[in-house]
């Protein structure tokens, strides 16, 4: 269901960090019973290529894997932290550097399956399936604003900005993040 390349924190200390590749799954097991999915974490290492083939550099191993209930349907980074979706929860994970296993250290319910996950910096901007976002951010004051959007595209200043347009294509929105406060803006046209 879901792939990502990202880089995650491994130590709290010198706050390195280490490409991993996160993957998400799930298993429909019918109408009686609920569906399961499984969190995957692989470890990206350097190996010698084979002889005239320099691609083969690279080798994945299972660093870590869990089964969840529901559908992983994403996953991301947030600040070096292992973010995933299941179902209407996002659970934010730290590698434990003692039992090298990803420990849960925040999560958030929303009111629909997530379908995608765009972080920058601290924050998460979510959509779901029934076409609206939501704006987390990730261990900052004010944490969250929502609204219906259908497109989504994002800029990178001093300031974190996301613009956006309704359903109609009529509308515009704005919403940016500064000094921490949301400021919202929006308009219309007619056609």
């Amino acid at each position: 269901m879901s792939l990502k390349q990202v880089d995650l924190q491994v130590s709290e200390e010198s706050k390195r960090r280490r490409s991993f590749l996160a993957m998400g799954t799930a298993t429909l097991r019918g109408e009686d019973a609920g569906t399961k999915g499984n969190l995957y974490v692989f470890d990206i290492s350097q190996v010698v290529p084979q002889p005239g083939r320099p691609e083969t550099n690279r080798k994945l191993r299972l660093a870590w894997q869990e089964e969840v209930r529901g559908a992983v349907t994403v996953v991301n980074e947030v600040r070096g932290y292992l973010l995933s979706s299941q179902g209407q929860k996002v659970m934010v994970r730290a590698f434990g550097e003692v039992d090298k296993e990803f420990l849960p250290v925040a999560f958030f319910d929303l009111s629909m399956v997530v379908t995608v996950a765009q972080s920058i910096r601290d924050f998460v901007l979510f959509g779901d399936i029934m076409y609206s976002i939501c704006f987390i951010g990730f261990q900052v004051s004010p944490s969250m604003w929502k609204g219906d959007v259908n497109l989504v595209g994002g800029t990178v200043s001093d300031d974190v900005t996301w613009e956006g347009s309704a359903e109609d294509g009529s509308y515009l929105w704005g919403l940016s993040y500064s000094g921490g406060e949301f400021v919202f803006w929006s308009g219309g046209w007619e056609e």
